[in-house]
């Protein structure tokens, strides 16, 4: 390799601050002979700050509200509760007796929703300070506290209600069962009240969404939103309108249902008398007037019906004056999006065409910052402005979460967290850093002096090793997946990359830089000792590293340093 020096890599040296100094090695042996547990795995030396930040007591059987499977039970709770909400207002207004599917949805939503009672005691919570709570009797006490009276009410109001029903349709109970029956039902109402716990749901979604999802299909998914959420609305409406129409509360002796019905050739039907669709879509015309505040042929024709037909207009006047800014800001926000996409390219046409760039290369151009525009970047510290209003106590525990994952795949710094764990926090908040790469974009080049290592959280990079720049004897790639190290060997010698790494897919990875994680580690002697022992033994296998013994060095791969 014409640009790697002979001998190389025994002429390679140990970074300064880890090489082998005479005081060091005596220090070094009378530390370790004073004090031989500490050089264990364990956690004897924490220092005072790790018994203040001890974690909270944690129950195994505790579900984090974060998990995948709270998640999906989540959404699937919002689909049951969607349903049941639907299916209620009808079956109370109609007055609909319960027998096949709805029968089947009288027992089976009682017993899920008991179950969720059950779940809810094992599901963490937060507190204000934003620390997740995982203990089973703080939990318990909490959901005592807030949602457990409403909760014990609808549901025991279910169960009563189904009962009842049953025992009806068994042959028992009159006209007074009847009645007693019909309140009951009116008791399941309760459950919307429980539309307030899937305002957070709706959150998880909207992240979700933010996330995955580009501009054009995040506006699909709010408009069909918006779209699911007016006919609900409707249909709501529709089933208080029919309710007011089928009461006994006129004080005319009118109702708007001895008007609504229609001719079917010399015969008159009346609309209690045709058919529940038909009963159910002029309903449902009525309402969808009030939201829309346009114009229907049925009108009120007692004071009962005038005071809903009066409250359902303000309501829609408010409801779609409310849907119409929030897709209209939501337009407006995608277009000038769009818009300012646009003006970049326009302006990048504008100096491939002044240049006189060849029309291969500008298309090329063009098309490379096309597919970067409309990629979604990650976003990095800097981006996200609020992380800034966090303590300095909270946004170090925040970077340290996000972090080690990632770090404690390598064992030394499983070793540094079991030991001083308040360091290692500092290693990541002050010599660990956060680098994202698009597709095409060079993490180091070869040749390169390397003062840094890098671990690849997400997405895939190439390696690539050329005769010019290494030591290989013919052009090699190597694919790089999450939780590879790349360049450790520049963290204990003087390393030089001899080879180029570059991203294949968008990349995040964590960046350690060598001089500042030097430095820190120097405030514990115990991992100082351990750090410079583990650097020798690393830094031999780097120089010794050479055919036939071993393959040579590179920034992926030193030959025999898997100490895991």
């Amino acid at each position: 390799a014409s640009t790697l020096p002979l001998r190389w890599p025994t002429v390679l040296k140990q970074r300064a601050a880890f090489a082998p100094a005479e005081e060091h090695v005596v220090e070094a042996r009378s530390s370790t002979k004073d004090r031989p547990m500490n050089m264990r795995l364990s956690s004897a030396a924490t220092s005072e700050f790790d018994v203040e930040k001890a974690p909270r007591k944690q129950s195994r059987l505790a579900i984090n509200p974060n998990s995948n499977f709270h998640l999906i039970y989540s959404m699937f709770s919002m689909v049951v509760l969607m349903v049941e909400l639907t299916i209620i207002p009808y079956v109370l207004a109609w007055d609909v007796t319960t027998s096949g599917f709805l029968a089947i949805t009288a027992w089976t939503t009682p017993t899920f929703w008991t179950v969720d009672m059950a779940i809810s005691f094992l599901t963490g919570f937060y507190h204000h300070g934003g620390e997740l709570e995982m203990d089973l009797r703080n939990i318990a006490k909490h959901y005592l506290r807030t949602w457990f009276p409403i909760d014990i009410l609808v549901v025991l109001g279910d169960w009563v209600s189904v009962t009842l029903e049953a025992l009806q349709l068994g042959g028992g109970g009159g006209q007074g069962g009847l009645k007693m029956l019909r309140f009951t039902k009116m008791g399941r109402l309760l459950r919307i009240l429980e539309m307030l716990r899937m305002l957070r749901l709706m959150r998880l979604i909207e992240d979700f969404a933010e996330r995955h999802l580009s501009e054009g299909y995040r506006l699909a998914f709010r408009i069909s939103s918006l779209a699911g959420s007016i006919f609900w609305g409707t249909h709501i409406l529709t089933c208080i309108w029919f309710a007011v129409g089928v009461a006994n509360v006129s004080d005319t002796g009118d109702k708007w249902t001895d008007h609504a019905g229609f001719s079917q050739g010399d015969m008159y039907v009346g609309y209690l008398d045709a058919g529940d669709l038909y009963q159910y879509t002029t309903a449902f015309q009525w309402a969808a007037a009030q939201i829309a505040l346009g114009g229907v042929e049925i009108y009120p024709k007692n004071s009962m019906e005038r005071i809903t037909n009066i409250l359902a207009m303000m309501i829609g006047f408010l409801f779609g004056s409310t849907v119409v800014s929030t897709l209209s800001a939501a337009m407006v926000d995608f277009q000038m999006m769009q818009k300012e996409k646009k003006q970049r390219l326009r302006s990048l046409r504008w100096y491939l065409r002044e240049n006189d760039v060849g029309k291969v290369l500008a298309l090329r151009v063009q098309k490379q910052a096309e597919e970067r525009l409309n990629f979604r970047e990650r976003l990095s510290e800097d981006d996200v402005k609020v992380l800034e209003m966090l303590s300095s106590a909270l946004r170090a525990e925040l970077r340290f979460e996000i972090q080690r994952p990632h770090l404690v795949r390598h064992p030394l710094f499983r070793l540094w967290m079991s030991v001083d764990l308040s360091l290692t926090q500092r290693i990541c908040i002050k010599a660990v850093d956060f680098a994202i790469l698009r597709p095409k974009d060079d993490l180091f080049l070869p040749a390169t002096e390397a003062e840094d290592a890098y671990c690849l959280m997400n997405g895939t990079l190439a390696y690539v090793q050329h005769p010019d720049t290494s030591a290989a004897e013919a052009e090699t790639t190597t694919t790089v997946r999450p939780g590879a190290w790349l360049a450790e060997a520049a963290l204990w010698s003087e390393w030089t990359h001899v080879g180029k790494a570059e991203a294949i897919t968008s990349c995040q990875l964590l960046v350690a830089h060598a001089e500042v994680l030097s430095e820190i580690l120097q405030h514990n002697r115990v991992i100082q000792d351990v750090t410079r022992e583990y650097s020798r033994h690393f830094y031999k296998r780097i120089i010794s590293a050479r055919p036939p013994d071993a393959a040579y060095p590179t920034d992926l791969t030193v030959p025999f340093t898997d100490y895991c």
